[in-house]
C-alpha cells in the first residue's frame, strides 16, 4: 500500500477569498451572457415585429385600394389561358397537322402558345423542295394561317432541318 502525501500550505481565509473570487467571476461572465442573449432576443423581437407592422401596412393598403388593374388584368388574361387550353382538341390539330405533312417530312418538335393559337413546329425536311411543298400546303389549308418559315438550316446530307410557326384555326371548335 502506498501512501500519498499532500502538503497544504494556504490559510483558510485565501482559500475563501479564492472561492469567492472564482464564484464572482462565474457571477459576472453569467450575467454578461445573460445580457448578450437578453440583447439578441430584443434585436429580434424587434426586427420581427417591424416586419409585421410592414406587411400589415401594406395588405392594408390593397384592402383599402382594392385590386389594381394590373392585377385583374394578369388573372383574367391567367383564367383565359386555363380555358384555351381545356379548348384546345390536340387529337384534331395533330389530325389536322398530318393531313398537310408530305412523306418526306418529319416533325421533331410542336410547341403551342395557347394564348392566340401560335404553334411552332421544328422538323428536317429531305430537300428544299419538299420543305417549300409542305409550308405551301400549310398556307392553303383552312386550319392553318400565317405560315412563316422562321428557321432554315441546310446540312451536308442534303436534307433542311426547319422551323414553321403559323396559326392554328381549329374550325370546329365550339
Amino acid at each position: 500500500m502506498r501512501v500519498k502525501w499532500t502538503i497544504d500550505i494556504a490559510t483558510t481565509e485565501h482559500k475563501k477569498l479564492m472561492s469567492d473570487r472564482a464564484q464572482n467571476i462565474y457571477y459576472i461572465s453569467g450575467s454578461v451572457i445573460l445580457l448578450i442573449l437578453l440583447a439578441l432576443n430584443t434585436y429580434s423581437l424587434n426586427k420581427i415585429s417591424a416586419e409585421q407592422k410592414k406587411y400589415d401596412n401594406s395588405t392594408k393598403k390593397q384592402a383599402i385600394a382594392g385590386v389594381s388593374l394590373n392585377d385583374l388584368s394578369a388573372r383574367f388574361a391567367h383564367a383565359n389561358s386555363i380555358l384555351e387550353r381545356r379548348g384546345f382538341s390536340w387529337s384534331r390539330f395533330l389530325s389536322r397537322l398530318e393531313e398537310n405533312v408530305p412523306g418526306k417530312i418529319s416533325i421533331t418538335s410542336v410547341t403551342p402558345a395557347f394564348a392566340g393559337s401560335n404553334v411552332s413546329i421544328e422538323g428536317t425536311a429531305f430537300s428544299i423542295d419538299d420543305l417549300i411543298r409542305f409550308t405551301t400546303k400549310l398556307g392553303s389549308s383552312n386550319n392553318f394561317a400565317n405560315t412563316f418559315l422562321a428557321e432554315q438550316k441546310n446540312r451536308t446530307d442534303g436534307h433542311v432541318d426547319f422551323a414553321i410557326s403559323f396559326k392554328y384555326i381549329d374550325t370546329e371548335a365550339k
